[in-house]
């Protein structure tokens, strides 16, 4: 029987006889001569080899083989440990190999449950542990090629090193928090990214932001590194979601209430939040607009004015032109013998 490969290990097929009771080379097997037998021992007359003894008149040499080097349960258990990081499969895999499983009916017992036995069940128990969802992952194309296992540590242990580089608490890298990245093909690489900008994040988020990223998206406690590693929003989603924020920040320290939706509009829309800085500066300054006689424009359209609604712009140009005007043609001061009088005005509104 050729020898055969466990999740990309050579494992022999048999374990050599000869290596099963002894390191023979260190006897010298294989360097008989005219006085030594193939053990390397010396002849001697009227002696003969009997179970590993000479024996004779003269004086007695026992050869003892060492201890095996290793046997079939602790190759298939380090095979099955260096493979998956896995421990305890051993026996288990044995058992299977013994009544003629091959090394691939093995691993797919691990991967699909296919050994219904209850230690086939608890072999596969101590599997999912180490890789949840591995048959989903395999079948939807999220591991593909061979030793999906290997692909499956590759990622979490990227995850965590990036964690570790930013400061992020490994409780955020459970085997939940995996399951829901790889069921949401979110690849190492984005969270990777994904820490860094929360990372910054944390550092430079003002705190009328975050108060902010509470109000229009939950966002508890300034939890900005949860927000940034939710597995079901994708990166595009939450920068949207981070820019709306600094707009909706704006906004507030200009005195202006705009909700997540309006928020989220104009940072779809292409508003850096400095442009958000001045539109609302500027809306600000005009916010006088919203009072008085004559026509008036609500805030909706005094802001909306600012970042590129032509309606709403042409409303606020008009109410500008006709204030404006009105002080121009008909409010002037009057001089009496006293002095500089009040402001009399040539119509009323």
């Amino acid at each position: 029987m050729s020898d055969q490969y466990m999740m990309g290990i050579r494992v022999p097929s048999s374990i050599p006889k000869q290596q099963a009771t002894t390191e023979y080379a260190t006897k010298g097997i294989g360097r008989e001569g005219p006085g030594t037998d193939a053990y390397g021992n010396p002849k001697v007359a009227g002696q003969e080899y009997l179970s590993g003894t000479y024996q004779g008149t003269s004086t007695t040499e026992t050869v003892t083989p060492p201890a095996p080097a290793f046997s079939a349960l602790e190759l298939i258990e380090n095979t099955l440990r260096a493979a998956t990081g896995v421990s305890g499969l051993g026996g288990w895999a044995v058992g299977l190999w013994t009544r003629g499983a091959s090394s691939t009916e093995i691993i797919q017992a691990l991967r699909y449950g296919t050994d219904s036995s209850p230690e086939g069940q608890a072999a596969r128990n101590k599997y999912l542990e180490a890789f949840p969802q591995m048959d989903t992952f395999i079948k939807d194309g999220t591991f593909a090629g061979e030793n999906p296992e290997l692909q499956y540590i590759n990622y979490r242990n990227t995850l965590k090193e990036s964690a570790q580089r930013f400061g992020i608490s490994d409780s955020l890298i459970t085997n939940e928090k995996i399951v829901g990245y790889l069921t949401n093909k979110v690849s190492a690489a984005e969270l990777t990214d994904r820490m860094s900008t929360a990372a910054t994040a944390v550092a430079t988020t003002p705190s009328d932001t975050l108060a902010i990223l509470s109000e229009y998206y939950g966002v508890q406690g300034g939890d900005l590194i949860s927000f940034y590693l939710d597995p079901e929003t994708t990166e595009s989603e939450l920068q949207k979601r981070y820019t709306a924020a600094r707009i909706g920040t704006e906004a507030a320290r200009n005195q202006f209430g705009v909700n997540a939706q309006f928020a989220e509009d104009l940072a779809m829309r292409g508003v850096s939040v400095q442009e958000a800085q001045a539109g609302f500066g500027k809306a600000r300054s005009q916010d006088a607009f919203m009072y008085g006689r004559g026509e008036t424009a609500d805030q909706s359209n005094l802001i909306n004015a600012q970042f590129g609604n032509e309606e709403a712009k042409k409303q606020i140009e008009r109410i500008a032109k006709s204030r404006t005007g009105a002080f121009q043609g008909g409010g002037s001061f009057t001089t009496t013998a006293t002095g500089v009088g009040g402001l009399s005005s040539a119509a009323t509104r």
